[in-house]
């Protein structure tokens, strides 16, 4: 017999509840990016932001069986540390890094509100040049 949704997102909780509130935008807190997809359809990615995982998983998990109650591919990402850098410092970074090897995502803003993950700017080739560029590059 095949696990309920219900069931499934309670097993993501669970491993989802180790991870520890990190500093973002000089508060301690945790944010989650949920990818959800009935898998015929392009990905939907919504963040969640909370002062700890169980708080963010249980906005998500309210979210996604509203949004997809027969079920969906699934993936959850979070954000791990957060780096402040200004636009200079990002183009030499950049320069130094060999183009399609870009393994952080970007955040526009401190709170990660306006954020690509690494899958969104790779997918979309945000950092690919062209031929004529050997590292990665503002697309």
């Amino acid at each position: 017999m095949r696990p309920t949704l219900t069931d499934r997102l309670a097993a993501i909780g669970d491993r989802l509840a180790h991870i520890d509130p990190i500093m973002i935008d000089g508060t301690p807190g945790v944010v989650l990016f949920l990818s959800y997809t009935d898998g015929e359809t392009r990905a939907r990615t919504l963040r969640f932001a909370g002062p700890n995982a169980q708080s963010c998983w249980a906005a998500a998990e309210t979210t996604l069986k509203r949004a997809a109650p027969e079920g969906c591919w699934l993936r959850v990402d979070w954000a791990r540390a957060v780096e402040q850098i200004d636009w200079r410092d990002l183009r030499a970074r950049l320069g130094r890094t060999k183009r399609n090897y870009f393994r952080l995502g970007i955040a526009l803003d401190g709170r990660l509100e306006r954020a690509f993950l690494e899958t969104e700017i790779n997918a979309n080739a945000m950092l690919y040049g062209g031929k004529g560029h050997p590292t990665a590059t503002l697309n």
